[in-house]
């Protein structure tokens, strides 16, 4: 079953139009994923433009799996990119703790379908799917939580140490990806542990965590082997572009930022205003794309005049040539922000494709242009699979109720008085609005009387009209409540379907972590969702199990 991601409200304008009204948009985007025709010449200008030295590559990444036992397909997928026809399907996501909502896993299976289903489609290139470790983000408060469904069906956010609150605005923790984990994880395992319904997979589960996340390693290699666990046998290359060898490959990408970064930032500008008289423009450009890892924090590099830098919120400036020098001895210091960091992947590897959230898909309309500044070819975008997990009783509960699973969404704000309606058989609405209808009928009678008689009545009559449509109201509201009190156990059961299919009233795969799913139908539940989750439908996904 399948939804249309126009009757999901909250979508974004442009991500509905590059889904659904291509041409529309073709000015920010290019090239149509839809297209399917313009792939193999797509594939060509990658290859033909791509200049990084696949060899290197291929030692570097080789080396970030040297203390893995890696499956078939992994070490396949790795001799690979040696080949002059290999292309890769690349996405990414921010180091979420225990792998942060269940859209990661979308994105990653959608990468790997995608992976296999061009191989098959087109045998004479090798297709390898790729997952991009954001750990040079330093937002970790974004990070550092999860959501599951208590017993009750309640979501319950669980959330790992704390940031102190020092009322200093300069206080940064520095690139996620470096964190290393704390004797606060103890706490964090513990609670995800009491906010589960004891099940016989629970045990694996918190092992599991406890494994991955062990004191002291970083929150990059915690990510890696949770993520190395599930998909190696699929054979995804995760990539750490934290990596001081994959650091070095990239100063020509952060020198030429740093050379002509107002060049860039005028035509992303003038590319974000135009996107902004139609759509909305998801990042604010910043005049230069760079940030600097200084002490223990990452800090964004801003011109100050022609020659002269300083770090953003603190008091250190260098010049040009300063920074060039810096880029070229101690490149690992250096990181793109979220518009240069496309840029870098397609640089560092020949990328046919990127796997992209509605976010994503919306912030590649303003930086596209960028792409042709570093001589790289433009990319093409595809939208990542989405779904919402309907379990049995679910199912069971819409069928009581006469509920269509897209009630839940189109209707969310008054499914449960639809329900009340259903399951009462008086259909309130219809009730009041005849009410009002043969009440309002009556005054208007009234007062076509009463004109004969004194016009001065008309207005005590208009009046009357208005208290009798006011009373109506507050009598609709208080059957409204007194119906669904009188059915209030049975109802609770709706309020707890909504819980699952939008928890918080946000899309289930935005909010809650695959740990849900797994205590309940087994450690291996992802591959349930590998076997179920279609790529090409274009539209939200309803998974049943």
């Amino acid at each position: 079953m399948f939804i249309n991601f126009r009757d999901i409200p909250g979508q974004q304008n442009i991500f509905l139009d590059y889904l659904y009204e291509f041409e529309s948009v073709k000015p920010y985007y290019i090239k149509n994923f839809r297209k399917t025709d313009s792939y193999p010449a797509h594939f060509e200008e990658v290859l033909s433009k791509y200049k990084t030295d696949r060899n290197s590559v291929a030692k570097i990444l080789k080396n970030q799996y040297l203390n893995k036992r890696i499956s078939a397909k992994t070490a396949y997928n790795l001799k690979m990119i040696s080949d002059p026809s290999t292309l890769f399907v690349f996405t990414g996501q921010q180091l979420g703790i225990a792998t942060g909502p269940l859209y990661t896993f979308y994105k990653i299976i959608t990468t790997i379908k995608l992976a296999n289903h061009l191989s098959s489609k087109y045998p004479g290139y090798n297709f390898v799917p790729a997952f991009w470790l954001a750990g040079d983000d330093h937002d970790f408060e974004e990070i550092r939580s999860v959501t599951l469904l208590n017993n009750d069906n309640s979501p319950v956010i669980v959330t790992y140490g704390a940031i102190e609150e020092s009322g200093n605005v300069d206080t940064d923790l520095g690139s996620v990806g470096f964190l290393k984990i704390e004797d606060e994880i103890d706490l964090f395992i513990s609670k995800v542990n009491s906010s589960l319904r004891p099940t016989e997979f629970t045990p694996a589960i918190i092992s599991l965590l406890y494994e991955s996340y062990k004191k002291g390693k970083t929150f990059a290699d915690a990510f890696k082997d949770l993520l190395f666990k599930f998909f190696d046998k699929h054979g995804l290359i995760i990539v750490n572009p934290q990596d001081k060898e994959l650091k070095s490959l990239l100063k020509p990408v952060f020198k030429h930022e740093l050379e002509n970064f107002r060049t860039h930032a005028e035509k992303l500008v003038s590319n974000s205003a135009g996107l902004e008289e139609v759509y909305h423009a998801q990042v604010k450009i910043k005049p230069l794309n760079l940030f600097y890892h200084y002490g223990k924090g990452r800090y964004s590099v801003e011109p100050v005049d022609h020659n002269e830098f300083r770090l953003k919120r603190k008091k250190v400036k260098f010049t040009k040539e300063e920074l060039n020098h810096l880029i070229e001895t101690e490149p690992e210091n250096f990181s793109a922000n979220v518009v240069l960091r496309p840029v870098c992947q397609d640089f560092l590897f020949p990328s046919a494709f990127y796997v992209a959230g509605p976010a994503e898909v919306s912030y590649y309309a303003q930086i596209i242009p960028l792409f042709s500044y570093f001589q790289l070819p433009v990319p093409m975008i595809f939208p990542r699979a989405g779904a919402t997990i309907l379990e049995r009783n679910v199912s069971v509960l819409s069928d009581k109720f006469g509920l269509q699973i897209s009630d839940f969404f189109v209707r969310r704000d008054d499914i449960i008085k639809l329900a009340a309606s259903r399951l009462s058989g008086i259909n309130l609405e219809e009730i009041f609005e005849k009410a009002g209808l043969e009440l309002s009928e009556t005054v208007e009678y009234l007062k076509t009387a009463l004109q004969h008689i004194d016009k001065t009545l008309l207005d005590p009559s208009d009046k009357l009209k208005l208290r009798v449509v006011s009373g109506l109201e507050e009598l609709k509201k208080k059957a409204e409540l007194a119906r669904i009190k009188r059915n209030e156990s049975t109802l609770n059961q709706v309020k707890k379907a909504l819980n699952l299919i939008l928890p918080n009233g946000n899309l289930q795969e935005r909010e809650i972590n695959i740990i849900y799913f797994m205590n309940k139908y087994g450690i291996d539940f992802h591959e349930k969702l590998f076997e179920e989750l279609e790529i090409l439908a274009f539209e939200h996904q309803i998974i049943k199990i």
